[in-house]
């Protein structure tokens, strides 16, 4: 009975905040040599979360009152990351995000685009560093403000 409940108390989390997704990334979890993370608001407040796409470290802390949800994008091979690459920038031309900061240095780069999905403030941190390359997609009610001093190089 306890892992009926706690499926279901994880569904039901899922589905509050599942309109904060951006659902063009969706399509890259059915890569196989892609590694795919959604994670809602509900799965925010069980406890601390780290996540960190090489070469872009984020501390999560001080945002997590304002996200929705996060969507996190990483490949590790050459292909692989080469295909997420050439999806992302599809889907953020497509979807009209802005540019507001772009870093190439020493072999690394990291590029933040920020607009708007169904209401919803979303920032796309990318970061390439050699053939690895990751994606996290912020949503909720932030501003860029929020988003300043998330980011740290390592």
């Amino acid at each position: 009975m306890n892992k009926k409940f706690l499926l279901m108390l994880v569904l039901a989390c899922g589905a509050l905040a599942a309109r904060a997704q951006v659902p063009d990334f969706e399509a890259l979890a059915k890569d196989k040599k892609i590694t795919y993370l959604y994670m809602s608001r509900g799965i925010f407040s069980l406890g601390t979360v780290s996540v960190s796409p090489l070469p872009v470290s984020v501390d999560m802390q001080q945002i997590i009152q304002k996200l929705d949800a996060l969507q996190v994008i990483r490949a590790d091979t050459k292909r692989s990351s080469d295909r997420a690459e050439a999806a992302v920038r599809r889907i953020i031309r497509r979807g009209g995000y802005a540019l507001l900061m772009q870093l190439d240095e020493d072999g690394k780069a990291v590029t933040i685009h920020h607009g708007t999905h169904d209401g919803a403030k979303v920032v796309i941190l990318c970061s390439r560093e050699g053939p690895k390359y990751g994606v996290m997609v912020f949503s909720g009610d932030f501003t860029l403000e929020d988003m300043t001093g998330l980011v740290r190089q390592r």
